[in-house]
């Protein structure tokens, strides 16, 4: 049976030539701003550093990474059936102009399709996870009339389901209902935090008519 790891960085595919400075030509399978998998049928022992290039589509420029090897083995993709036999690898030194370059292809290729554009926003979310008592008061940093980020350090999972409530700047009322948790940004890598916020991505879920009105106002005003 393949291994399928379950991580807390959001992890994105990709198909990229890579060359490990271990005397191996491989392809870089999927990526995070953690770590890494690289397609190999070459076995590396847990701990070996080693050198790592490759590009992304979105850059042409080469990046370089010093990284560590976790584990060894198959592995199934959270996208993807087929198994491939590859290294995961850790991420531990990189040039500080590549970490903008890492960030912004999994931030951009992570985030779900959405149907409705979110706008940046500072607006005060107050959220109840499902079973829980505990209130949480929070901001909501952009919006759309599907849902919202939440600037958070909470420890909802995906899947979740939460009663918000969100406030317009002035304080009245914007939107009451519940939420489906798509995502998580969680326990950030230091060299990363500068460019993508802790929190969750929040899908509305059962919108009176009343106030999908009034967020629609909002949002077109």
């Amino acid at each position: 049976m393949g291994l399928v790891q379950k991580r807390k960085y959001v992890r994105v595919s990709c198909d990229n030539p890579c060359t490990a400075k271990i005397a191996l030509q491989t392809r870089l399978k999927d990526i995070s701003i953690y770590g890494c998998f690289l397609e190999t049928e070459m076995t590396v022992p847990e701990g070996t550093r080693i050198e790592l290039e490759f590009a992304l589509p979105t850059s042409p420029k080469i990046i370089k990474v010093i990284c560590e090897v976790r584990w060894c083995g198959e592995y199934s993709s959270d996208s993807k059936i087929d198994q491939v036999r590859g290294i995961g690898l850790k991420f531990l030194d990189m040039d500080h102009d590549n970490i903008p370059i890492i960030g912004e292809y999994v931030k951009t290729f992570s985030s779900p399709t959405r149907k409705h554009p979110r706008r940046k926003e500072n607006l005060k979310v107050v959220y109840v996870r499902g079973g829980d008592d505990a209130i949480s008061t929070a901001r909501a940093t952009d919006l759309s009339l599907g849902g919202m980020f939440i600037k958070t350090e909470s420890q909802c999972q995906v899947g979740d389901i939460i009663r918000l409530e969100c406030f317009l700047p002035a304080g009245d009322p914007l939107i009451k209902c519940n939420g489906r948790v798509a995502y998580v940004n969680s326990a950030i890598p230091p060299m990363f935090q500068q460019m993508i916020l802790p929190g969750m991505g929040v899908e509305f879920m059962e919108v009176s008519g009343q106030d999908q009105k009034k967020l629609r106002d909002y949002l077109h005003r």
